[in-house]
């Protein structure tokens, strides 16, 4: 029976291949132990030594503040542990004070387990430094004392912190406290995991740390080509910002030259006009006429300027619309593709949610599949083993049947020849 149950439990604990069967922990529970209590004896002892410890370094951190507020744990702290924490107390100050030895002696006489430790000094030792020493015994014996009294009842340690509590003056944790619960709770954590959950987390912890290298890469290279094209369109911007430049450039200078030479021609006009009128009326008009011809030609000039002029300005409108299409563009490109990594996520969500349904579906149907296969390969064996006695039996029948057969042959010879014989002995008779 033993080993029946035995391999049950292998079997439980195993794939029909042989394969151990994955726990399937959950991600968001990675670190939370399955189990909640302990199951052996060893592990519920460290976790009491433990709680021992902190309970005792606890009391050791509020032993000041119950003797500067002794009016309020008289309900809780009898007469002669008071008593004790003050001893205690006072001993403590002797040694900061550097106080002698004899002085306290009246304090030490009174410990439950005195020991006269000045037997003890090392003479190679000066003898305020073996002073130091005993004091150093004398106070662990005297804490040791007080802790026996106050952590011998529950209640009392519990009834103490209600009220530092309902007074406020619960000490500040140090470090030591911190790091012994953070020891605790670590040692509990480990205790309440079991080796197969270990390596679960392990494996865990490798694939998301795979999943997150991987997705640090596609990050990585999104973001450089994001890069490109912001560069890209950069470099576009800049060049059409240079040759907007240019083209405004090319348009003051033909400004520019358009008033030079408007005010040179009139310059030239107004000499000419002012020559030619002393000279003649003659030369007046004929100047007359170049005024006029040159008029003409400024006023191509500027209509020659201002459809100049129209044909930048629409080049310019132009190249500023091509600018704005290109950046929708852009833009609509780029939502779109965030639309699309948008739905690849989620597909791939739901498709792994899929897997992981799948996976346990299959693992149920794998386990009906070989508790069938067995059920009908036991009735096989049961049929065959029936057949194989039902011909076993029936060769035994026949068998059996031809014995008789044989025997009643057999008899019914000897029957023919005894009756034979008698007939020829009556005959012999006879003839006497």
């Amino acid at each position: 029976m033993a080993s029946a149950s035995m391999m049950s439990s292998s079997d439980k604990s195993r794939t029909p291949a042989g394969k151990p069967i994955r726990l399937q922990l959950d991600p968001l529970r990675l670190h939370e132990p399955a189990r909640k209590k302990l199951s052996t004896i060893e592990t519920q002892r460290i976790m009491i030594v433990f709680d021992d410890l902190i309970q005792k370094m606890e009391l050791i951190e509020i032993l000041p503040i119950i003797i500067s507020h002794a009016d309020l744990f008289k309900s809780v702290i009898d007469t002669e542990s008071m008593t004790e924490i003050n001893r205690h107390e006072q001993l403590k100050r002797a040694y900061e004070a550097n106080e002698p030895l004899q002085s306290v002696m009246n304090i030490i006489e009174k410990l439950p387990q005195f020991e006269n430790y000045t037997r003890r000094f090392n003479k190679s030792l000066s003898n305020s430094a073996n002073e130091k020493i005993a004091y150093h015994y004398y106070i662990q014996q005297s804490i040791r004392n007080v802790l026996r009294r106050l952590v011998h009842e529950q209640n009392r340690l519990d009834a103490i912190k209600r009220i530092l509590q309902s007074n406020n003056l619960l000490p500040q944790q140090k470090d030591v406290m911190r790091l012994l619960k953070m020891l605790r709770d670590s040692a509990m954590e480990r205790f309440l995991t079991t080796p197969l959950e270990e390596r679960e987390k392990g494996e865990q912890m490798k694939s998301l740390n795979t999943r997150l290298s991987a997705n640090e890469a596609v990050i990585a290279k999104l973001e450089k080509e994001l890069n490109d094209v912001i560069a890209d369109r950069d470099a576009e911007i800049k060049a059409r910002n240079d040759e907007i430049r240019k083209i405004q450039s090319d348009l003051n200078n033909v400004e520019r030259n358009q008033q030079d030479t408007l005010k040179r021609i009139r310059m030239e006009t107004e000499s000419a006009e002012m020559s030619e009128t002393k000279n003649s009326e003659g030369r007046r008009h004929k100047l007359q006429l170049d005024i006029n011809m040159c008029r003409q030609k400024l006023q191509e000039q500027q209509q020659r300027n201002k459809k100049t002029e129209t044909d930048l300005r629409k080049e310019k409108w132009r190249q500023e619309t091509g600018l704005e299409t290109w950046l929708t563009k852009y833009d609509n490109e780029m939502r779109q593709k965030q639309d699309e990594y948008d739905e690849i996520e989620t597909a791939y969500t739901e498709e792994k949610r899929l897997l992981i349904e799948l996976e346990e579906r299959f693992e149920k149907l794998k386990e009906e599949y070989d508790k069938i296969m067995e059920e009908r390969a036991a009735e096989e064996r049961q049929q065959a083993m029936e057949k194989a006695l039902r011909e076993r039996r029936w060769r035994a029948a026949a068998q059996i049947q031809r014995f008789w057969q044989g025997y009643k042959v057999r008899k019914g010879l000897k029957a023919k020849k005894k009756k034979k014989k008698g007939k020829k002995g009556g005959k012999g008779k006879g003839k006497k």
